[in-house]
């Protein structure tokens, strides 16, 4: 868990160059302790995916960038790996999630908000650095704390706890606002949207929201709104350009994207779309705004365009499995006058919330590199097997005699 922790640390601050001297002893760690060790559905799924991609890496444009983007890919699933061994209890569980909470505190949101103060913007637009600094990217991932700051509130935890998630949850969705991202905008509207739908809390969620609105209205920048009304071009391609370049390239990058995919039915190799990319753009005249060895700006295109069919099926699986696994959770605890199942429902709500959210984001970024997505992944597989009584996959068990750390619901209670 430490070790864990190390590593959250590492991917939030980039201080210390020790992500993967983390997940190694956390390995080690897990390995050498005498319990069960556990896979997860979105683990063997993800397996499936890496040995798929491995099996066509001699079709790929550029086996040294396959290969490099293939073990990069293999590392995700070793976390994944990491974190469903190590969050298996819910002080584990908790604690996981104020780290997450302090570390995203702590540099992107701090460091965006002096960006904003200090006028240090990207033609108005406010991000951080290193992975933060896609605006895209860091709308998307907001999505997640933002969740977590949710389940904080409704659980219950130390008075100065809530007070900080209540913080986070004014500030997060004001650092979506000041991105600019329109995927982050959307994704933002569909989670509260879904927590207002799904929740019991009707009236508290629309009265925040309305809060949040205001909070926004008095600080958000002009340009933030001027983005906002410009999304109305966006419903045809005959006014694209209305809205802004950004909005025309990005259908071009797509219209590209969606060449390769075209040209190439088993997939250009794992992490060569940007060499892909690179030759098809030259096709055509009217693309010559998305010329170079440019992204997708798409998760789900870009997953299809360097795997085919299969390794896009293999992949949404990892998150569709992880979903489900929240679905059978709520639909245990439906209706339910148990505090405890309420305090679990009100959490799964969260988590799905961050999943719908994530899912429009993912139009406009390629999260499929990025690894807190992953992280999420986890984390919910764990809260099925911690408060779901969910049974979980044991791969080696050194002393069968001892009781598994993973106990039915009724008994974690």
């Amino acid at each position: 868990m430490m070790a864990l922790m190390a590593y959250l640390f590492v991917v939030h601050s980039y201080k210390v160059p020790i992500g993967t001297a983390c997940i190694v002893v956390g390995l080690l760690a897990v390995l050498m302790k005498e319990r069960p060790v556990l896979v997860s559905d979105p683990m063997k799924w993800f397996a499936g995916y890496l040995g798929w991609s491995l099996l066509l890496l001699p079709l790929s444009i550029n086996m040294a960038v396959s290969w490099e983007a293939w073990v990069e890919s293999l590392k995700l699933l070793l976390i994944m790996f990491l974190a469903l061994n190590s969050i298996r209890n819910p002080k584990q569980h908790r604690l996981f999630t104020l780290a997450w909470l302090g570390f995203f505190a702590l540099y992107p949101v701090r460091g965006t908000l002096f960006n904003f103060a200090t006028g240090q913007s990207h033609f108005g637009r406010y991000a951080w650095n290193f992975t933060f600094s896609n605006f895209n990217d860091l709308a998307a991932l907001t999505l997640i704390p933002l969740a977590m700051s949710i389940d904080r509130l409704r659980t219950p935890e130390k008075y100065w706890i809530k007070l900080c998630a209540l913080a986070g949850l004014l500030i997060l969705p004001f650092i979506i606002l000041i991105t600019e991202s329109r995927g982050g905008m959307l994704g933002a509207a569909v989670f509260l949207l879904f927590l207002i739908a799904r929740s019991r809390h009707r009236l508290r969620f629309s009265v925040a929201i309305g809060v949040i609105a205001v909070g926004a209205v008095m600080f958000a920048p002009k340009s933030v709104w001027e983005r906002i009304t410009g999304m109305q071009h966006l419903t045809s391609v005959e006014t694209l350009g209305e809205a802004d370049s950004s909005a025309e390239q990005r259908y071009i990058i797509w219209q590209v994207a969606a060449q390769v995919v075209k040209d190439n039915p088993l997939g250009v190799g794992i992490g060569a779309y940007p060499l892909a990319h690179q030759r098809v753009a030259r096709y055509r005249l009217e693309w010559a705004m998305a010329r170079g060895a440019r992204d997708s700006h798409n998760a789900y295109l870009r997953v299809f365009a360097e795997g085919g069919i299969v390794a896009f099926g293999l992949f949404m699986m990892i998150f569709i499995s992880a979903y489900r696994e929240l679905m059978r959770i709520a639909r245990s605890v439906k209706g339910s006058t148990v505090p405890e199942d309420r305090i679990i429902a009100d959490r799964i709500e969260s988590y799905q919330a961050a999943f719908m959210g994530l899912a429009i984001c993912a139009v406009f970024g390629s999260l499929n590199t990025i690894v807190f997505p992953f992280l999420l992944v986890s984390l919910c597989t764990s809260t099925g097997l911690i408060w779901g009584k969910a049974t979980p996959v044991v791969v080696r068990n050194r002393r069968p005699q001892r009781t598994s750390a993973i106990q039915p619901r009724a008994m974690a209670r």
